[in-house]
């Protein structure tokens, strides 16, 4: 593809990268319904669970998230992170996602992870003013590859629009993947606001990531500030 678009589509290989998800969404060895209640009570929460649940309704075709359920995978390792974080957009979104579809977003390096999430749990205390908390995270390790990603490492005016700090101004960066996805594009890849030094992709397709392995945990400890310790589990 010619390299006078904006942006440029490049072909891009990330081994090993890295994406945190609070341990509440991580994948269980235990059904997460197994200890509330008994065997008839555990069949209709199922029944619950799965008419309310958006990544199974996705895989049945009955959801209104824009993504087909033949874009899901099946038969992986940690299959339900996986279509999670696309069927699971969020109420706002995320940089280069908005609430109709989500996207798997990851850093090459677990210090860029760790700064992505910490800014955003900081953004949850300060609206009830509490930083005496804890947080743990699970980290998930995934090579990304394949062609079509959107490279937002340059200087541009519109670049510099997209990797604006404040939440406030995700709408360019959604309005961007709003356009690239019916370019056929696979993602982005983009500098952290968080973190200078870091690189971040925003993966628009699950079949993209392989493999996906769960790494360490990471807890989180705020103590009267908003730079918390870190601990690894």
């Amino acid at each position: 593809m010619s390299r006078k678009l904006w942006p440029p589509l490049i072909d891009g290989r990330w081994l090993d990268t890295h994406r945190l998800i609070p341990d509440a969404y991580a994948t269980q060895d235990r059904p997460f319904l197994a200890d509330l209640g008994t065997d008839n009570e555990l069949d209709a929460l199922a029944e619950l669970t799965a008419a309310t649940n958006a990544r199974l309704l996705t895989q049945d075709g009955r959801s209104t998230v824009a993504i087909e359920p033949q874009e899901l995978v099946f038969d992986l390792s940690h299959t339900q992170v996986i279509n999670g974080a696309f069927t699971y957009p969020g109420l706002d979104g995320a940089r280069f996602s908005d609430r109709t579809r989500g996207a798997w977003y990851a850093a090459t390096d677990v210090t860029t992870s760790l700064a992505e999430v910490t800014f955003h749990k900081n953004l949850e205390w300060a609206e009830i003013d509490r930083w005496h908390e804890r947080a743990v995270y699970v980290d998930y390790i995934a090579d990304i590859a394949g062609p079509g990603f959107a490279d937002l490492t340059g200087t541009e005016v519109r670049t510099r629009r997209c990797l604006q700090p404040g939440v406030a101004t995700y709408v360019h960066g959604q309005q961007l993947a709003r356009e690239l996805l019916p370019r056929g594009a696979s993602g982005v890849v983009y500098p952290s606001v968080r973190r200078p030094a870091g690189t971040c992709i925003a993966c628009f397709r699950p079949a993209l990531l392989t493999p996906v392995a769960q790494g360490a945990s990471y807890v989180l400890t705020w103590s009267g500030a908003p730079q918390p310790t870190v601990t690894r589990e």
